[in-house]
């Protein structure tokens, strides 16, 4: 039986990249429950949660907190429901605001109105996460049409809430 507890990768810029699946397999082996996979400059979350998940099976997978700013929830969607459909893991996400320097920097998108595309982005993605034909128009979210043809409806949503206004939604929305 797994443990009720979960690791999160670490990030550390001084150790060769492909160490996190070396990571993710002692893990696996130590039987703890799940295993929270971030990105940073490395990977993409979805891609090494796939490889970890290949690599570590029975593993539980946490994928985030993502970037509200940056991913749609048709992309988070579809991201976990690869991950779920290649692997057999259970999968669950996180989001986050993330940063300027990320958003803008790094992505060339707009980092504001965080709480409440938060918001939009939770209401949307467990929409299609249920595997309904999403229609969806937020102000700061929209998605119109898209069904998620593997539907994850027991996935779990978090959020990476700094700040008293996140932390009052994520009480209010996240899992």
């Amino acid at each position: 039986m797994r443990s009720p507890i979960e690791a999160v990768l670490p990030y550390w810029l001084d150790r060769p990249d492909l160490e996190a699946l070396e990571v993710a397999e002692a893990v696996n082996a130590a039987g703890i429950g799940g295993l929270w996979i971030g990105e940073m400059a490395t990977f993409d979350a979805f891609a090494l949660a796939t490889a970890i998940g290949a690599r570590a099976p029975g593993l539980g997978l946490r994928v985030g907190p993502l970037p509200i700013s940056v991913r749609t929830p048709a992309s988070i969607a579809l991201g976990a429901s690869t991950i779920a459909a290649v692997t057999g893991a259970n999968v669950d996400v996180a989001l986050g605001a993330s940063s300027p320097f990320i958003v803008s920097g790094w992505h060339d998108r707009e980092w504001s109105h965080s709480v409440g595309r938060m918001r939009e982005t939770i209401e949307c993605l467990r929409a299609i996460l249920r595997g309904e034909r999403v229609d969806y128009d937020g102000r700061y979210v929209r998605s119109h049409g898209f069904r998620l043809r593997n539907p994850l409806p027991h996935s779990r949503v978090g959020v990476g809430a700094f700040g008293p206004s996140m932390m009052r939604l994520a009480a209010k929305f996240a899992d």
